[in-house]
């Protein structure tokens, strides 16, 4: 090794050395932020007994944290569940999939379900979420949007069109 290769490792090296000083005040960045305990609780319930409450919760929880992946995931390895809360978070899920017709298919069962007879009787903020959903399926359809991916624009003006027209009455 000559001078040359001796003097460029001399700079290399102090390079090195002077980016470990700056650096060492320096706090580390966590790769991965801090698990969220609320969803690791639902994941918890949901693997202790996986009814159709406790996966709908888990699927929503994903939806919600923008990881439709993970709840469609959910969903498929419990196909035998079924009910309102089921068939509403396919509608959620099919949605952020882009699959529109089958979004509009699953609202359509949670309505039917929370409206047969002799069925046990839905919450009103389910009933009130599978309306909203279906308002705002609705509204893609008549704005012509088929994947609200494609066109978020027109997607955000169904979503505000669809809030504006869901009332609940009592019974």
């Amino acid at each position: 090794m000559g001078k040359v290769g001796l003097a460029l490792n001399g700079v290399v090296l102090t390079g090195v050395l002077t980016l470990l000083l700056v650096d060492a005040g320096a706090a580390p960045a966590p790769v991965l932020s801090e698990p969220d305990a609320r969803l690791s609780t639902i994941e918890s319930e949901a693997v202790d007994e996986a009814s159709a409450k406790n996966v709908g919760a888990l699927a929503t929880a994903y939806l919600d944290r923008q990881q439709p992946g993970l709840a469609q995931a959910v969903l498929d390895r419990h196909p035998e569940l079924d009910g309102a809360e089921m068939a509403l978070a396919r509608s959620r899920v099919a949605l952020a999939r882009g699959d529109v017709d089958q979004a509009r298919t699953q609202s359509a069962l949670v309505i039917a379900t929370c409206e047969a007879p002799g069925a046990d009787p839905c919450s009103a903020s389910l009933v009130g979420r599978a309306l909203q959903q279906t308002s705002y399926l609705d509204s893609l359809e008549n704005a012509g949007v088929i994947d609200p991916a494609n066109h978020p624009v027109a997607a955000r003006a169904a979503l505000a069109e669809s809030r504006r027209e869901v009332m609940l009455s009592s019974p």
